[in-house]
């Protein structure tokens, strides 16, 4: 799961991030939340990346009410050019449900399988 953050400014960004989330009610090894500084070169980007959770649980069978996987994450951003005192926030939950009929069997040859999700964005603030 990733978040990409963009500083469209020529000056150097500095942020702070907090971010959470799980799949199928799994987290990463060693806990949920994940939070770093950062900095930002003027008109860079950077993908906010939090780690694989390996062994997910998948719901072999869906249903309308049961999706056959479900996941989130959420990210909080405070970002400053020159003073933490006067940054700005964004921040939100990502939440996804995936409906498909389930194969657990991957098909032959490495081709992708793709999956029908909902998508939830909750908790948006932009400050």
């Amino acid at each position: 799961m990733m978040a990409e953050v963009q500083n469209t400014n020529e000056a150097l960004v500095h942020y702070h991030v907090t971010l959470n989330g799980d799949v199928g009610g799994k987290t990463p090894e060693g806990g949920q939340v994940r939070e770093f500084d950062g900095i930002l070169p003027g008109g860079d980007a950077r993908r906010l990346m939090y780690e694989r959770i390996f062994n997910v649980p998948v719901n072999e069978n869906p249903s309308a009410d049961k999706p056959a996987l479900t996941g989130s994450l959420s990210y909080d951003l405070r970002y400053w050019l020159a003073s933490p005192e006067q940054s700005r926030r964004s921040a939100r939950t990502i939440r996804f449900d995936m409906f498909p009929a389930f194969d657990p069997h991957p098909p032959p040859g490495g081709a992708q399988i793709i999956l029908q999700s909902t998508n939830r964005l909750t908790n948006e603030v932009e400050e």
